[in-house]
């Protein structure tokens, strides 16, 4: 009977034993089961009803991509050109562009007029192309001691007349005329020495976008404006904060013309051609000052 009480107990704790070891068997399985579950609704996406209960009163902010501000108020330029031309006795002409010659404003831009020097601007123009295209030698005499070079600046800087008539001739009056069509300038003589305000505006522009010259053409063609000498109506009619490049022509006091680049201080550039018959200079530097205040109204 002892054994078989023995064999009993062995019997009971065996039983006791594999219990036990089942439920630390059941408790591993779930705990494993629980951390995943736990780890798959971590990455789960937001259930649509979860999205349901989210507050949407409020619309998000929304990236909006704004038209580009104009360089330059068209309607203020308009304004000050109407204003200006309703205040002067003879004969203007006006355009105002950027620098890709879209006219802002303008007042009886078509009106021809005698050149006086801003032929130069046309013919110093067709001087650089030969240089760049390497058809002259910039450094050759030309006329009066100055070489090919010097003539091209001293023609815009000075206004030289020897070294502007040579080229004149030497390109072919006719010829720049031609030319002159095909780059959009269709109201300019270079036989009849005449043009417009239109005209001058677009010559301007292929300037100061340097399109037809090398950057050197045109890093020196700009200077010899900065620099021109006769600096009685734009020049002095914008401050100190402007920087004007220009080309001036004047045939006693009757005609007086002023074809500028004009630089304000933050980098914009517009264009500026005005052609006069009996206004006078004081009347043109009025409208460099009026201009400058429109624009930084």
């Amino acid at each position: 009977m002892v054994w078989k009480r023995n064999d009993s107990t062995k019997y009971r704790r065996s039983q006791f034993v594999l219990a036990v070891l089942l439920i630390l068997l059941l408790a591993t399985v779930g705990f494993v089961f629980w951390l995943v579950k736990k780890q798959l609704d971590e990455n789960r996406p937001i259930a649509i009803s979860v999205i349901d209960q989210i507050d949407i009163s409020q619309e998000p902010t929304q990236n909006i991509v704004s038209e580009p501000k104009p360089e330059f108020d068209p309607a203020k330029l308009q304004k000050v050109i109407d204003d200006w031309a309703a205040n002067i006795s003879g004969q203007a002409s006006v355009v105002m562009a950027d620098k890709d010659v879209n006219i802002l404003a303008s007042y009886n831009a078509s009106q021809e007029y005698f050149t006086a020097s801003i032929y130069k601007l046309y013919v110093a123009y067709f001087g650089y192309q030969q240089v760049d295209a390497k058809a002259v030698n910039p450094l050759e005499q030309y006329i009066n001691g100055h070489t090919r070079a010097q003539c091209l600046d001293l023609m815009i800087r000075e206004s030289d007349s020897p070294c502007a008539e040579i080229l004149w001739a030497e390109l072919g009056k006719q010829a720049q005329t031609n030319k002159l069509v095909d780059l959009g300038i269709t109201k300019t003589s270079m036989e009849g020495l005449s043009t417009t305000a239109t005209d001058a505006a677009i010559m301007l522009g292929l300037i100061v976008r340097g399109e037809g010259l090398s950057p050197e053409s045109q890093t020196a063609y700009l200077q010899s404006m900065k620099t021109q000498i006769y600096r009685d109506t734009l020049n002095i009619g914008f401050s100190s904060d402007v920087t004007v490049y220009n080309k001036i022509g004047f045939n006693g006091l009757k005609e007086y013309h002023d074809t500028a680049i004009v630089e304000f201080k933050d980098g914009r550039k517009l264009i500026v051609s005005v052609l006069t018959s009996g206004v006078g200079t004081k009347k043109i530097v009025s409208l460099g000052s009026a201009i400058e205040a429109a624009v930084n109204e």
